[in-house]
């Protein structure tokens, strides 16, 4: 059948618009994860996102910038395999450099009074450095991946996984333009596969996909918020959500020196497990757990 040069210049505009309202920026950081960072590249590789961010490091300068324990060389690997996907050094700005940076910012510009500015500063003087190295090196992603208004982007961890619901939905984002923000509830398991907490995470878009508008950017701890009309707007409290897309599976079944080695960083503080709710879990993990981790 033949068909008109106008049908085809429909039809290829239509194809643009369809690529355009899917693609999907993911933001990943690693620091020693050589337990779980095959598993996660292959996970990517499920999400299949539109382009790939991976930060190699640590945020907190008093340790080697880069994984020491082979990490690094997968990463690296992975990204000469895989055109869309990029790496990125970790932010690690002194305290002094941070605050510079907010004050010359356009948002601390458009603040429309002096102590609303001084506020401002005064609020990232107290953050502890650890936090604002790992929001910028967010946002260094965020801002240089050329992304537009009506595509998505997500923050990555390397021990969280998602349900195989979750994945379906990522593959299939052009199918909610009219949200704004997909939300899944967190399962969090820290000595066992089958034993979690329903409630460490309240969060329920954290690492999620979120719509990209001009106005975002990310804050300590790298939770996603707009600017609008002077003033900051946590992202998840204005968002059009999505809600029941599937689980995220968080594995902190880590070998003791690295689970204690995370902790050391910036104020990071170890859960108390004592004051934490755990649960038996009878339920099916994510099919990429199943076949590489759990192998059944």
């Amino acid at each position: 059948m033949i068909t008109s040069s106008t049908e085809n210049i429909e039809r290829n505009i239509s194809e643009r618009e369809i690529v355009k309202m899917n693609r999907l920026f993911l933001f990943a950081t690693y620091w020693n994860e050589i337990e779980w960072i095959e598993t996660s590249l292959k996970q990517i590789d499920m999400i299949n996102p539109y382009k790939v961010y991976i930060c190699d490091g640590c945020y907190d300068d008093s340790k080697p910038i880069h994984s020491s324990d082979g990490t690094y060389e997968i990463i690296m690997n992975y990204i000469k395999n895989h055109q869309n996907a990029e790496l990125i050094l970790p932010t690690r700005w002194s305290k002094i450099r941070h605050i510079f940076d907010e004050m010359v910012s356009k948002r601390n510009k458009q603040l429309r009074s002096s102590i609303k500015r001084l506020k401002r500063i005064k609020q990232i003087s107290q953050i502890n450095k650890y936090r604002l190295n790992q929001a910028s090196t967010f946002n260094r992603m965020l801002f240089g991946c050329g992304i537009e208004e009506g595509d998505w982007f997500m923050t990555y961890d390397c021990d969280q996984f998602y349900s195989d619901k979750a994945i379906e939905v990522m593959n299939s984002l052009k199918d909610y333009d009219g949200y704004d923000l997909i939300s899944g509830k967190e399962l969090t398991f820290f000595d066992s596969f089958d034993r979690c907490s329903y409630t460490y995470e309240k969060r329920d878009y954290n690492n999620m996909p979120h719509k990209y508008y001009k106005d975002v950017f990310f804050i300590p701890t790298r939770n996603p918020v707009r600017f609008v009309d002077g003033k900051y707007l946590i992202y998840s409290d204005i968002a059009n959500r999505k809600l029941d897309t599937g689980s995220i599976y968080h594995y902190k079944i880590k070998s003791n020196g690295r689970m204690e080695q995370g902790y050391t960083l910036g104020d990071r503080k170890k859960p108390n497990l004592e004051d934490m709710k755990i649960e038996k879990y009878d339920g099916i993990h994510p099919q990429i757990i199943r076949q590489t981790i759990l192998k059944g």
